[in-house]
């Protein structure tokens, strides 16, 4: 087919001129760009071959002209969003001019107008170091002994083998890190005996050990950072740091802790979201640490674990997968303000000082109970957090007719409790233990089933405690397990099979397998006056049977799995004889 004349305007080719112009400004109004996408590009060159570059020129005036009317249009309706792109653009507008600069070091306040900074160093016109991209082994910005005001302001800091910190604060006060983007250091910020500082809207990322690291400071201010994909801790803050703030930052990926509070005191901690770390939050000898309005997600060892820190208060925080963790000794350590707090949208039961009470445990999402006797909690669904249940300083406790599934670390564990019962309760899918004694004394595990975890049932440093009647099955270690220190205790008429390790383990003394009359059912027994418990401690059971699921019905899912298999199997076999028999009998009759 042959082209015409390219220079002759027809009213078609003007139609479809303006055709195509109107589409893309409607699409541009409407903030998705034409509403023929795909097809502008080949209509605007179908235009010009068809009319000439004249008419372009005609049409792209136009078009300019209905842009500057819709964005007066935009402004006026979408002014705040506009302002906030205007703002991006401006942001990555200042990326694109940063200047490459060698590390920068001062030395004390002379040092500022010496390197001919601009600004005066008060806080209406602080010095400004600002829109550098430094490339150093070393520490990128190191700053020491100053209290004039100043700001680091958009820059890029990093390196090519872990330099040592990206800015380094020793001594300083009113300082102010602002809208900067530091990787591949071993430190992202350092603080050090400093004071009335901040570090706001930063980026911190592949930091080698610790994204922010503030050691015994005053007034400091980490608020509104983005810190993730680090080998170590996101916040890492030791020593008192009176009146200092860590908020609205998004800690995560990071391989040990979110925030890591060591020896720390005087600290508010609010409306952070803290995900998928080892640990999400952990406090270590710290107090007088206020925990508000925290998003904890995802971290396989634990939320919020205080390791010997009582005396902290947590409020309106939130816990998907994970929650809250309570260690040490004495009592003490486990004073805590805790209250409105969630597990996977359910109550947190923080549990003080209860005596004489039955109590319905199916309300909450993770239970905490701490300083109780004579209490019996039953009910309780809990699943997707770390510990289910944990028990610490309670006398006469029992926690019974519960279902404990899929939890990051124990189903129930007990620490330094005593005369406690847990029976009846369904535990499954645990990271650990199913049920775990800790430093507890004249306890009773019974009649559980427990199957699918690490370990079924651990003793550590507990004596003189009772497991008996239990199902323990298809566990990835062992069925039973005596740690180191745990003595004097009894086992017998549980049903054992499968586990992966073992049935049993026994590092432990004078640990009895049966009582003299009862021992207990073994899947691995072959036969024998005995059965010997693998483990230093040569322990024996000396009343063994067999245990196989001729005898007794396993509750493991993959059990129930094949049982229903089987039926299913059983039930499609009948339907098929029965349909070929009354064939059969149609055809002869």
């Amino acid at each position: 087919m042959a082209w015409r004349n390219p220079r002759r305007l027809t009213s078609r080719s003007v139609f479809m001129g303006i055709h195509v112009l109107f589409a893309s400004s409607i699409g541009r109004l409407l903030d998705c760009g034409s509403i023929y996408p795909t097809g502008t590009n080949y209509a605007l060159w179908y235009v010009v071959m068809r009319t000439g570059i004249r008419f372009l020129i005609t049409v792209a005036t136009m078009h300019l002209f209905l842009m500057g009317c819709i964005s007066v249009y935009n402004a006026s309706l979408f002014g705040e969003d506009l302002a906030a792109d205007a703002l991006v653009n401006r942001r990555l507008l200042a990326d694109t001019i940063q200047v490459p600069s060698e590390p920068i070091r001062i030395a004390g306040d002379g040092d500022f107008e010496e390197l001919g900074l601009p600004g005066s160093g008060t806080r209406d016109s602080p010095y400004r170091i600002e829109n550098l991209l430094i490339l150093s082994n070393q520490t990128c910005i190191d700053v020491r002994d100053t209290r004039s005001w100043f700001e680091i302001a958009n820059c890029t800091l990093t390196s090519n083998t872990h330099g040592k910190s990206g800015v380094r604060l020793t001594n300083v006060s009113h300082a102010t890190i602002t809208e900067c983007h530091v990787t591949n250091m071993l430190d992202g910020v350092y603080l050090l005996h400093s004071s009335n500082c901040t570090v706001l809207d930063c980026s911190l990322v592949g930091i080698l050990e610790r994204g922010v690291r503030m050691e015994i400071d005053a007034n400091i201010t980490i608020s509104g950072n983005e810190i993730h994909d680090g080998g170590g801790d996101g916040i890492f803050i030791t020593g008192r740091n009176r009146g200092s703030v860590v908020s609205n930052n998004i800690v995560h990926n990071n391989e040990w802790h979110g925030i890591f509070l060591q020896a720390a005191r005087d600290i508010q901690v609010f409306s952070n979201v803290v995900t998928d770390s080892l640990f999400g939050i952990l406090l270590e000898r710290s107090e007088n640490i206020f925990f508000r309005d925290n998003e904890l997600r995802g971290h396989s060892l634990g939320g919020l674990l205080f390791e010997t820190s009582g005396h902290n208060v947590v409020t309106d925080n939130r816990f998907y997968g994970c929650g809250l963790q309570v260690h040490g000794y004495p009592i003490e350590d486990w004073a805590l303000e805790v209250f409105n707090n969630t597990v996977g949208e359910r109550p947190l039961g923080f549990l003080q000082n209860i005596t004489d009470a039955i109590l319905d445990a199916s309300e909450y999402g993770q239970i905490v109970l701490v300083g109780s006797r004579n209490v019996v909690l039953q009910n309780a669904v809990i699943h997707d957090t770390d510990h289910g249940v944990r028990v610490g300083y309670c006398e006469n406790v029992t926690v019974t007719a519960s279902e404990i599934l899929d939890c990051s670390r124990d189903g129930i564990v007990s620490q330094y409790s005593s005369n406690c019962t847990f029976s009846y309760n369904l535990l499954h899918g645990t990271s650990r233990a199913g049920i775990y004694l800790f430093q507890c004394s004249r306890c009773s595990v019974r009649e559980n089933t427990i199957y699918g975890n690490l370990d079924g049932v651990s003793l550590s440093d507990t004596d003189n405690s009772t497991i008996s009647g239990n199902e323990i099955v298809f566990n990835e270690r062992y069925g039973i397990r005596f740690g180191f220190g745990s003595d004097s205790n009894l086992v017998f008429d549980n049903r054992l099979g499968w586990n992966n390790l073992s049935n049993g383990y026994d590092d432990s003394e004078n640990n009895r397998w049966d009582t003299g009359v009862i021992g207990n059912a073994w899947s691995d027994y072959a036969g024998g006056e005995c059965y010997w418990i693998p483990g230093p401690s040569s322990s024996v059971d000396r009343f063994p049977r067999s245990y196989t699921t001729d005898t007794t019905q396993t509750t493991s899912r993959e059990g129930f799995e094949n049982l229903i298999l089987i039926a299913s199997a059983t039930i499609v076999v009948s339907l098929v004889a029965v349909i070929v028999l009354f064939v059969s009998k149609k055809r002869h009759s």
